[in-house]
């Protein structure tokens, strides 16, 4: 198991660090995403739920101003496609939020609900398939 989720979480960590995605460097199955804005954040963890993935984005006083993020959880339960798709909507969110031209936060509130309604049922994570968790998070697998 131990060796599962050695291997899991290197997988995640290097996708998300290829998506250009701000990770706290380590090599802990807990895996801090910096999105900075509170803000872009919130939007962030929204979408990536709209598309099936369970994240809270958390901001100041749990973290720094300035140091928003998201966390996930990786598992030795998850497999390698589990932790593809997650990264695959990863990718769709950063997108739709414009973060690939570094333009954080330039993501307003109608095209957020925009973004929300082209992601649709047909892109959502199958029950139990990727479960990710913020600070002080109740949820656990995906919806």
């Amino acid at each position: 198991m131990r060796d599962i989720l050695e291997a899991n979480t290197h997988f995640f960590r290097d996708g998300l660090s290829k998506l250009g995605l701000h990770i706290l460097p380590g090599t802990h199955p807990i895996v801090p995403i910096i999105v900075g804005d509170a803000v872009l954040a919130s939007r962030f963890a929204d979408a990536m739920l709209a598309k099936g993935a369970d994240v809270i984005g958390f901001s100041y006083p749990v973290v720094p101003q300035g140091k928003s993020r998201i966390r996930v959880q990786v598992s030795a339960a998850h497999s390698q496609e589990n932790l593809q798709r997650a990264l695959h909507a990863f990718t769709e969110v950063k997108r739709h939020l414009d973060l690939w031209s570094g333009h954080a936060g330039s993501a307003s509130v109608s095209h957020l609900s925009v973004m929300l309604a082209q992601l649709g049922e047909a892109d959502r994570f199958s029950q139990g398939d990727f479960a990710v968790w913020g600070a002080g998070s109740t949820r656990g697998w995906c919806q």
